[in-house]
């Protein structure tokens, strides 16, 4: 008999999101489907890939987050897009792997599941980092993010009572899969070759393996063993954020008194606007010994909860539900401010819906990827710092209170303010979710110097208060609507500052509970400033501050023009970082396992140049293409290829004879204690000639402002040259400077090091793409 065939159904035919965030996860998805259906086409803004399929009597789309791209933002991105083409999704899964916590009250173990459970005071889902840490080291909650759909939570606990007569359906599910799917037997499915190890949650992984060979087998916790390999089903609270658990310590001290238990790093970017349940396969014990041997098992184990959970729930409820882009009431939007100009009062307060806008339009406000910047900031954050900013009176008083509208961080250079941002803007957008405000952001010195400029700034506030107007279904001001046609169509004619200074002042007025947060004020000139810092001081100490919109700027003492920021905006309130860093210097004094340290290297009467110093905010500092001098220490007999500049020799502390020299370094790596370092190397001044030295693996790194020089019977290196731009202008390099990507080195946070640049932007995709290939990394 003929195959009948798949029917191409449309898109408001499907009414489950199935939403992973690593590929893994998303083939034991599809793998887990009853049949696959033909791709359909998307609208524009939806750059999503999607596999469709059928799991039961569902309809299901099983979606991915980008690649390299993940956390909260990312997540919610991506769901966000989904609702453009799909507007028949009723619920979500958010389905994928997460680092278990175990403890007393749950035995958990590596390929179990956890599925989130409301609780009397939680959604099932936390925000871990947008809590409170208080005094006693644990983690309290700020808010509480929404329940999963009624229609989940009672397929759950229809769920979770077949399992008290019967045993559940995965194991069968995942021999199903490896049955079908023979290349992913090996993976996905369980193997007791691989060890499950449960390290004191003090003691730190060993040696740079990732591997445990090298570990201390009588720090494991003992368990008592379980009866057969089959998974567990937890259910209960899930910590959610962008920062990755890989600390013992950290993760017990951050789950103590909540019973979580698991870290992950998306669902919260979902579960407030995107109803949904979430289930995670546990693959580590979020710590330091924490590697990917039981990855796809894990998510293996969490697919298949899935599947037998949409098995409890009727298709015909779900068909029942109100989708989730159903439009709301559309009701006239009149606004007045008594503040406005004549010509602004004089608008037409009437809105346009989005739907009436080119799609493509809103891509072309802004160039400024304002959340991917803050996701890798905020990734780099230490955990535990700068909660003496989010616990500050003034902070709480300008966020919670609205005493005020105008607050200014002020601090040196390098003493964490990016860090303290990144932290307020993550605090504010979760504050103002309950009130379904926006939060509207820039970071200014992470702008190319020659693109940073008021217009620039101000597309991309413009862009995302247009963002906040879309995801709500909110209308347009008339007169900004034939603005952004006018700018941004495809007729468009370029705007000017005064242009775009229109439009924002309208949204503005239009959106009148924003909370603006502007860092790194002090990098913008004089020139490229002073229209943007008279707009700022007119909106919110001058004549046109009637809106309840708030704002906080982070700055150096003085903004180019001025003598200071309170003459800027009168009245303006102050937090300084150089009074309130002890405890964020405690947090990383604490930091352990380190490779390179002050205390080893031993030598007595070293004299160090005041600028080498250990870094307060490490986050900051070691991102990728930083180039940096570090003092190495080394025996005597040793041969200092790497090394430009003899510094001075002594007794160790074993008594063994060092000298200590200035090795040069790019970071290639951020990791959670350490950052991965490629050497600068000069080789005697000889370049790559000497035998034995394969040219292939280097590369020229010269100073902006010098030319490359290769020496006349040195070999041509295939890598292209790598400009550096220097943090002083007294920086230089050698001009036999070679970058070696054939070694690699760990450097500890608490490393005395001095800045000398950064690989600059002209270079940088380049430098890149050469570790990229190298290590086989994501860079």
């Amino acid at each position: 008999m003929a195959a009948v065939p798949t029917p191409l159904l449309k898109p408001h035919d499907y009414t489950v999101a199935w939403i992973c965030a690593l590929a893994i996860e998303m083939a034991a998805a599809e793998a887990m489907l009853d049949g696959r259906h033909p791709a359909l086409p998307t609208v524009p803004g939806d750059d999503n890939t999607y596999i469709a399929g059928r799991v039961g009597s569902h309809n299901v789309l099983i979606v991915c987050l980008p690649a390299g791209v993940y956390g909260t933002t990312s997540a919610a991105n991506v769901a966000s897009q989904m609702r453009l083409t799909f507007k028949g999704i009723r619920f979500g899964l958010m389905v994928g792997i997460a680092g278990g916590v175990p403890s007393a009250d749950h035995d958990i173990r590596l390929g179990d599941v956890v599925v989130s459970k409301p609780t009397r005071d939680s959604g099932g889902v936390i925000q871990y980092d947008y809590g409170k840490a208080v005094s006693g080291g644990h983690l309290e909650r700020t808010g509480v993010l929404n329940k999963p759909p009624t229609m989940l939570l009672t397929a759950v606990t229809a769920l979770q009572s077949a399992h008290i007569a019967d045993k559940s359906r995965i194991p069968d599910l995942i021999a199903d899969l490896a049955e079908r799917r023979p290349r992913m037997r090996e993976k996905f499915t369980y193997d007791s070759r691989r060890e499950d190890l449960l390290f004191e949650a003090q003691y730190n992984h060993i040696g740079p393996a990732i591997t445990c060979n090298g570990c201390d087998r009588h720090r494991l916790v003992t368990r008592a063993p379980r009866d057969g390999n089959d998974p567990v089903i937890h259910y209960g609270l899930i910590a959610s954020g962008n920062q990755v658990i890989k600390d013992g310590w950290t993760r017990d001290r951050l789950a103590r008194g909540l019973g979580i238990l698991c870290f992950e790093m998306e669902a919260a970017g979902l579960v407030d606007t995107f109803p949904c349940l979430v289930i995670r396969g546990i693959c580590d014990y979020a710590d330091s010994h924490k590697n990917k041997q039981w990855q796809e098992y894990a998510a293996a184990t969490a697919a298949g909860y899935a599947k037998e959970l949409l098995s409890m729930v009727h298709a015909v409820h779900v068909a029942d539900t109100v989708n989730l882009s159903s439009p709301p009431t559309k009701v006239p939007v009149v606004h007045s401010s008594k503040a406005l100009s004549k010509s602004w009062r004089s608008s037409t307060w009437l809105t346009w819906q989005h739907g009436d806008l080119d799609e493509a339009l809103f891509r072309r406000i802004s160039a400024y990827e304002h959340e991917k910047v803050h996701r890798q900031l905020a990734h780099k954050r230490v955990v535990g710092t700068v909660q003496w900013f989010l616990d500050h009176p003034d902070f709480k008083a300008w966020l919670e209170e609205k005493k005020f509208s105008r607050l200014w961080c002020s601090g040196k250079i390098g003493s964490g303010k990016t860090m303290i941002a990144s932290a307020a803007i993550d605090a504010a957008k979760y504050r103002l979710k309950e009130h379904s405000a926006p939060t509207v952001f820039f970071y200014c010195e992470r702008e190319r110097p020659d693109e940073l400029n008021g217009s620039y700034i101000l597309s991309s506030l413009i862009e995302q208060l247009c963002g906040y107007l879309r995801a709500k279904d909110r209308g347009y001001p008339n007169d900004v609507a034939d603005a952004l046609n006018r700018f941004f169509g495809k007729n468009r004619v370029i705007p000017d500052f005064d242009d775009l200074k229109d439009v924002f002042i309208q949204l503005f007025y239009h959106i009148p509970d924003t909370v603006y947060i502007i860092d790194g004020l002090d990098a913008l000139n004089l020139d490229q400033s002073k229209d943007l810092f008279e707009l700022f001081r007119f909106l919110f100490c001058g004549s046109g501050s009637a809106s309840e919109s708030r704002i906080l700027v982070f700055s150096r003492e003085q903004l180019p023009g001025y003598t200071g920021i309170p003459l800027f905006m009168a009245g303006i309130h102050r937090i300084s970082t150089t009074l309130n860093l002890t405890p964020d210097l405690q947090i990383l004094r604490n930091r352990k396992a380190y490779s390179i340290r002050e205390e080893s290297c031993g030598v007595y009467g070293l004299n160090l140049a005041w600028r080498y110093q250990v870094q307060i905010f490490p986050g900051e500092f070691f991102v990728v293409g930083r180039v940096f001098a570090i003092v190495w220490h080394e025996g005597r007999g040793q041969q200092g290829t790497v090394i430009s500049d003899f510094i001075s020799q002594g007794k160790s502390t074993q008594g063994q004879f060092t000298r200590g020299r200035v090795v040069r370094m790019v970071v290639v790596r951020a990791a959670s204690e350490c950052a991965w370092c490629l050497p600068i190397t000069t080789y005697s001044g000889q370049g790559v000639t000497e035998p034995g030295i394969d040219p292939a693996k280097h590369a020229i790194v010269y100073m902006r402002g010098s030319t490359p020089t290769r020496r006349a019977n040195e070999p041509q290196m295939i890598k292209e040259p790598l400009e550096v731009e220097p943090a002083r202008p007294d920086e230089k390099l050698d001009l036999m400077s070679r970058l070696n990507f054939g070694k690699v080195y760990t450097v500890e946070y608490n490393a005395k090091v001095r800045p000398i640049g950064m690989i600059s932007w002209s270079s940088m995709a380049k430098f890149r793409v050469y570790a990229s290939n190298e290590f086989r990394l994501d860079i």
